[in-house]
C-alpha cells in the first residue's frame, strides 16, 4: 500500500513539473513571438515615417487666388483669354538686376511654333516684355496691387540643402528658412531625398515646398522681396523636381493668416527640354 501512495506521489510531481515546464515553455514562446512582431511593426513604422513626404505644391492653377505668366510660348487657347480677363502687373528688374519694382505690364506677342513640336506649325504665341527691362514674371487678380519700388534680398536666388537654415533680416523682422530631409549619394551624383522647406516667423510657420526625390533638379527659391508691398516678405519658388519641368509657385504675405507667413496665390508649370 505504502509503495502505491509513493508511486502515485511520484507521478503526481512528474505531472507538475511537466506542466511547469510545459508553462515556461508556452511563456518563452509568446516572449519570442512578442519580439519577432514588435522587431517587424517597428520597420514598417519606420518606412511609413520615411515616406510620408508628398509633392508639394500638387495644385491645379485654377483653384488659386492669383494668375502668374513668365516669358514663354503659349497656345492660344491658353493664353489670349487669360491676358485679356485680367489687369496685369510685372515684377521688373534693371540691366543690373538689383532694383525690382512692380509695374503695369506691357506684353509684346509673336507668333511662332511649339516648343519641340512642328517648326512650319505658327499656330503659338512668344509672350515677351515690350520694354527694355527685364522681367521675372508676370502676375494678376490682386485689386490690392499698386506700382512701387519692391524692396528686396540681395542673396537671393538660393538654393537651401536638407538640414541647412537661412536666417533672413527684413524691417526688423527675422525669417528662418529651414530645409529638412536627407542626401542620397549614387553614381549620379548626390540628391536630396524626402525634402521640406519651411519659412519661419516668430511663431507664425509654413511649408514653402516638399519633394520626395528629384531627378537632376532641386528646389530653388528665385526671388525673395516685398512683391505684394505690405513690408513682409514674398517668395517666387522654383518647386520642380525633374530637370525638364519648371514648377512655378508665388506666396504672398498679404494673403496669408495669423499662422501663416506667406500663402501660395498662384503657380505655373512650363516645359522645357
Amino acid at each position: 500500500m505504502k509503495l502505491k501512495v509513493l508511486v502515485l506521489l511520484g507521478l503526481i510531481v512528474d505531472l507538475l513539473c511537466s506542466c511547469s515546464n510545459s508553462s515556461s515553455s508556452t511563456t518563452q514562446l509568446l516572449s519570442d513571438s512578442a519580439v519577432e512582431h514588435a522587431s517587424v511593426n517597428d520597420v514598417v513604422i519606420d518606412k511609413i515615417k520615411i515616406d510620408t513626404v508628398d509633392f508639394y505644391p500638387n495644385i491645379l492653377e485654377d483653384s488659386l487666388p492669383l494668375k502668374v505668366l513668365f516669358n514663354d510660348v503659349y497656345s492660344d487657347q491658353e493664353l489670349l483669354p487669360l491676358i485679356r480677363k485680367f489687369n496685369w502687373w510685372a515684377l521688373e528688374t534693371d540691366s543690373t538686376e538689383t532694383n525690382f519694382s512692380i509695374s503695369k505690364a506691357n506684353f509684346k506677342l509673336s507668333r511662332t511654333s511649339e516648343p519641340m513640336g512642328d517648326e512650319n506649325d505658327s499656330s503659338w504665341i512668344l509672350l515677351t516684355n515690350a520694354n527694355s527691362s527685364s522681367i521675372l514674371f508676370y502676375f494678376a487678380g490682386s485689386k490690392n496691387i499698386k506700382a512701387h519700388k519692391v524692396e528686396t534680398i540681395s542673396n537671393s536666388p538660393m538654393r537651401i540643402m536638407p538640414g541647412e537654415e537661412k536666417v533672413i533680416e527684413f524691417k526688423n523682422q527675422s525669417y528662418t528658412l529651414r530645409a529638412t530631409g536627407s542626401l542620397d549619394s549614387n553614381q549620379y551624383g548626390i540628391h536630396p531625398r524626402n525634402y521640406r522647406l519651411i519659412v519661419i516667423k516668430g511663431t507664425a510657420s509654413n511649408l514653402l515646398s516638399s519633394a520626395p526625390y528629384f531627378d537632376e533638379s532641386m528646389i530653388e527659391i528665385i526671388f525673395i522681396g516685398d512683391i505684394d508691398g505690405d513690408g513682409l516678405l514674398d517668395f517666387l519658388i522654383d518647386n520642380s523636381h525633374k530637370y525638364s519641368i519648371r514648377k512655378y509657385g508665388l506666396y504672398l504675405s498679404s494673403f496669408a493668416n495669423n499662422n501663416e507667413c506667406v500663402r501660395l496665390v498662384a503657380s505655373r508649370q512650363l516645359t522645357g527640354c
